[in-house]
């Protein structure tokens, strides 16, 4: 079926599901909600029948889905990997092992912060493998898992998006040729640009070291500090005492399958880009998907050795372990699918892009302002259609050709401006399937998890808008990183003002 611009009718999928989740606090229920709105506008705006409506949903599904199987399997095989290092022990024993040695929540907190940093060379890989490994150890320090799922969340994207060698780089940099920059190197130049994700780290390491939270965030850490489960029975302490199963585990049951999983994708991943071809490197040709899969197909084989081969677990435990890992993934399963489903619908058919796109050519404001436009833009879309990938493929064309006409001094800015609006966009989405992910390798409900940290993200997008507002006006880089750097530790104190005792 083709394409129908519908104009801003276009943004009623994603207002529906907000709305409805708002309400209900079901996600599930308020994504379909959302994709049959969708659809329902689609038909009304193409003129196909009922029979045509039904069958272009369960369409749009199965193509999602279809389009999407590598992230269905990596969260399949990590989901299994997940329970059998659980069954066997090794979480347990790894988690006890960090309590030993490490006795404060703040360094717990980094720890986790300086894995994603090590890790991001993927966003899915990123998130899922940290997760993995710091719920126990976060539970053992009285930290909530919200507080898990915002940290791994606020260090997947943001970070992916400034490392040269990553699943994301190698994307924006199709995107930069496919938009017809052909400028070697022109990903570099946008990195000092991308204010979001600077002002996210920095706002991360001043909760941690503070130990200050405000909004919903403060709560949930008061909650997981008095070792009082929350609403949804997130808080959950460390047992003291092993049953004979968990007294076999070691902490090399976990590290050793971890870093299995952590070299293999990494050397997939480098290998795919011609890193070893002995000729120039093709970051465009780095398949992430499949890297990522094939390490984790390891990291589960060598768990299997540790194991079963070594007597720790039987095959049976082993197998029934793994089945009930996969069944631990089928309800992210469900709302990755359903976002999917969403963005293709918004782009696909109702032309959310095209919407977007003319409203930024078609505005009359000051070019000064144009990174602020951009940021704003990017940001709505992204949020509206739960992928800052998908958002990158649509208004970096539009970036280009604006500033092409206009003033192309301003691109760099102005793309920088689109990639930090796109991962606020992403950062913050209840659609988004980085969010799901952080909140499914967290153990956080995902509702908690979008209200907990929308503050946070709030707070780095405003100081992000106003330094892309300076930069705009200015040209001056140092400027705009000085001024956004005071307000933003002014604003975290004024909202800080009275420190929440949770420890240190």
């Amino acid at each position: 079926m083709h394409p129908v611009n519908v104009g801003i009718l276009s943004i009623i999928p994603p207002v529906f599901s907000i709305f409805f989740v708002l309400i209900t606090k079901e996600v599930v229920s308020s994504l379909i909600m959302g994709v049959c709105a969708g659809v329902a506008v689609y038909s009304l705006a193409a003129g196909i029948s009922f029979i045509s409506s039904l069958t272009l949903l369960f369409e749009i599904i199965s193509t999602s889905l279809a389009n999407n199987t590598m992230v269905i399997i990596f969260l399949s095989l990590l989901g299994a990997l997940s329970q059998v290092v659980i069954g066997a022990g090794g979480s347990d024993a790894f988690a006890m092992w960090v309590q030993r040695k490490v006795k404060s929540r703040v360094v717990v907190q980094i720890l986790a912060v300086f894995l994603s940093f090590f890790l991001s060379i993927d966003d899915y890989f990123n998130c899922m493998t940290v997760g993995t490994v710091m719920q126990p150890i976060i539970e053992s320090h009285n930290i909530s898992r919200a507080k898990l799922a915002y940290i791994l969340d606020a260090m997947s994207p943001p970070i992916c998006v400034i490392m040269p060698i990553s699943s994301w780089a190698a994307t924006v940099a199709s995107c930069f040729v496919n938009s017809g920059i052909k400028e070697s190197g022109f990903f570099l130049k946008t990195i000092p640009y991308n204010f979001y994700s600077f002002f996210n780290i920095l706002l991360i390491f001043m909760i941690i070291i503070s130990s200050r939270d405000f909004g919903p965030m403060k709560k949930f850490e008061k909650n997981a500090s008095n070792l009082k489960p929350s609403d949804d029975g997130s808080v959950i302490k460390l047992k003291e005492k092993f049953n004979e199963s968990e007294k076999k585990g070691r902490v090399l049951d976990l590290v050793i399958p971890v870093l299995t999983l952590m070299v293999v994708s990494i050397f997939i991943i480098l290998a795919t880009g011609g890193f070893f071809s002995g000729g120039r490197a093709r970051w465009g040709a780095i398949d992430s998907g499949t890297s990522i899969n094939i390490g984790a197909f390891c990291a589960l084989v060598v768990a299997l050795f540790l194991t079963v081969i070594c007597g720790k677990m039987k095959f049976s435990d082993f197998m029934f372990s793994i089945c009930n890992g996969i069944k631990s993934m089928v309800s992210s399963f469900m709302i990755l699918t359903l976002a999917w489903s969403m963005s293709s619908l918004c782009k696909n058919y109702l032309m959310i892009d095209q919407y977007v796109g003319s409203t930024i050519a078609g505005s009359r404001f000051p070019l000064q302002f144009l990174p602020l436009v951009a940021f704003v833009a990017s940001a709505f879309l992204s949020f509206a259609v739960g992928s800052s990938w998908g958002t990158f493929s649509m208004i970096i064309p539009v970036a280009v050709s604006i500033c092409a006409s206009s003033d192309v001094k301003m691109l760099v800015i102005v793309i920088s401006a689109v990639l930090s609006g796109s991962v606020f966009g992403d950062h913050c989405s209840p659609i988004s399937d980085s969010t799901i992910m952080a909140s499914a390798a967290s153990g956080c409900v995902l509702v908690d998890h979008v209200k907990t940290q929308l503050p946070y993200a709030l707070l780095s997008a405003s100081v992000s808008g106003l330094a892309f507002l300076i930069v705009g006006i200015t040209g001056n880089l140092l400027l705009s990183f000085a001024l956004g750097i005071v307000i933003l530790i002014l604003t975290f104190w004024f909202f800080t003002r009275k420190k929440l005792n949770v420890g240190n």
